[in-house]
């Protein structure tokens, strides 16, 4: 048996930036000099590069010497200490920088010196069992070899080196910031958690698939309209049928299907073959998911519809610990991946209270992903679904958009028509009880109907008229949509402004030709310009 050479493990286990910043925060001050000391049982032979060794061990002589300077090492003294005690060794300029540079605030002193432990202790331990497998190969007993390897992780500095319980911490001067990247901006973010909750029937799967079809091919969004480039997409679908419904639907969508992979079973092992698997649960097989997303070219969405069906049998999804302690390492994936996951959930029945309570199961759904959104029909015209902020924790609120189920194709296959305008209309408000206006908003209507007789008026202008005899802002919302007015940008730079559709605008049903399936619209400006009070409205 031969003996197995570990010294890339050994080099591994170094961390050169926790001890370059643990030297650096020794040199500023005895104070700090001393917190370092304190987490280094083993002292200068916790560092691994000979430089780092001689200086500690330089600024501990000096640390003895009873005429030491009060406020820190003397640059000076040091220097020449070092060269008395490493005569070989050379402290170049550039070196100075990096420890000095390293050492983001000396406060941390003992934080990084217990990083340097740590290694410290891990080295010791690949050591030992080097030593181990060299002892076996060289024909030493059982005895001899279990000895020598106690003796060697007993040695002073090896105990609670990773000792369970201790904090992790980060100090936030080592943390680099970073913007957040986008995979249909301000919408749904990559390397984030994402939620779309709806009631049955209303679209949500064929949502995911309209996003996974733009992704598959880069094709803009329908409120951004600049190209990205093509991803990979990993789909989980627990409701509809690879062949019959995902296929279809993709194709009719205009998906590159060959960047569109689903995640159908785990395999159950054993040699077992065909398309033989378990069903896929995030608390077993998110290293599954992950070796999935790693697979797939340029993955850069994950897709799990609906996400309950993938909790596991021991989860109960109304628990908000149970649902946190799933969802976090699966934030943790899409973060370490720099995929976006987009989890399709339903609504539940209870009415009231703000939309966020609404998404099935507990509300750690919803506090887990960084941007959820509801999805819910226009109680002013059943075909039109709207697509509503519940919450976002990263980009403004850019309202709410618009959709139509459509049937494309020989097939007749549905894919989604977007609206060009935003929806201003809140979540709370599309998803509280309709408790009716007393004909209010048939009133309104009729106001709007005639104010725009006469051709498109100001948006501005419109509430503050609508106001002066009564109409409240909400009631005069309903009322654009009762009338199926449209909403334009009035020029460059220009505010916005309703008018009544042309002859021949409405579409099919009275909706507006205003749709398509997945091209991107013209230039259209920003959704709710800042220096438009009303936004769209």
């Amino acid at each position: 048996m031969s003996a197995p050479n570990i010294p890339s493990a050994l080099a591994a286990a170094e961390d050169l930036h926790a001890e370059r910043a643990a030297l650096g925060a020794a040199l500023v001050d005895w104070r700090f000099f001393e917190a370092v000391r304190a987490e280094l049982p083993d002292g200068a032979a916790e560092f691994s590069r000979p430089l780092h060794q001689a200086i500690f061990g330089t600024l501990c002589a000096l640390a003895a010497h009873p005429d030491r300077p009060p406020d820190g090492p003397d640059p000076a003294l040091f220097l020449a200490k070092l060269a008395e005690i490493a005569p070989g060794v050379r402290f170049t300029r550039s070196q100075q920088v990096a420890i000095h540079e390293a050492c983001k605030t000396p406060f941390n002193a003992a934080l990084y010196a217990r990083a340097v432990h740590a290694a410290h202790a891990k080295r010791a331990a690949l050591a030992a069992l080097d030593r181990a497998a060299r002892d076996i190969a060289a024909g030493c007993g059982a005895e001899l070899v279990v000895a020598r390897a106690k003796a060697a992780l007993q040695a002073p500095g090896m105990n609670g080196a990773t000792a369970a319980g201790g904090p992790v911490l980060v100090t936030l001067a080592d943390v680099a910031p970073e913007p957040i990247r986008w995979l249909w901006p301000g919408r749904i973010a990559l390397g984030k958690l994402t939620l779309v909750a709806g009631d049955p029937g209303l679209g949500k799967s064929l949502l995911s698939l309209d996003v996974a079809a733009r992704v598959s091919t880069g094709s803009g969004w329908p409120d951004v309209h600049e190209a990205a480039p093509p991803g990979g997409v990993v789909l989980l679908s627990a409701e509809d049928d690879a062949a019959d419904t995902i296929r279809p639907r993709l194709d009719a969508a205009a998906a590159d299907v060959s960047r569109v992979t689903m995640l159908q079973a785990i395999h159950p092992g054993g040699g077992a073959g065909g398309d033989s698997g378990r069903p896929f649960n995030l608390a077993e097989d998110l290293p599954a998911l992950e070796e999935a997303v790693r697979a797939v070219p340029d993955c850069r969405l994950v897709i799990i519809d609906p996400v309950t069906a993938y909790l596991g049998g021991g989860v109960d999804s109304h628990k908000a610990a149970e649902v946190r302690a799933l969802l976090a390492p699966l934030g943790a994936l899409a973060a370490r991946c720099g995929v976006a996951v987009l989890a399709v959930t339903h609504l539940n029945k209870s009415a009231g209270g703000p939309a966020i309570y609404r998404a099935m199961g507990s509300l750690a759904f919803a506090a887990a992903a960084r941007a959820a959104w509801a999805v819910t029909r226009d109680r002013d015209d059943p075909r039109r679904r709207l697509m509503l902020p519940l919450k976002n924790n990263l980009a403004p609120d850019l309202g709410g958009l618009a959709y139509a189920i459509e049937p494309m194709g020989a097939g007749g296959h549905p894919v989604l028509a977007w609206e060009r305008d935003p929806v201003t209309l809140s979540a709370d408000e599309a998803l509280g009880p309709d408790r009716g206006d007393g004909g209010a908003t048939e009133r309104a209507a009729e106001w709007l109907a005639d104010a725009l007789a006469d051709g498109p008026q100001p948006a501005r202008e419109l509430f503050e008229r609508a106001e002066r005899v009564g109409i409240a802002a909400r009631t005069l919302k309903r009322a654009k949509a009762r009338v199926r007015a449209l909403a334009v940008k009035g020029g460059f730079g220009g505010g916005w402004v309703w008018r009544l559709p042309q002859e021949g605008q409405e579409g099919q049903e009275g909706h507006s030709p205003k749709l398509a399936p997945l091209a991107p619209f013209g230039p259209l400006g920003p959704l709710r310009p800042p220096d438009d009070v009303f936004g769209e409205v």
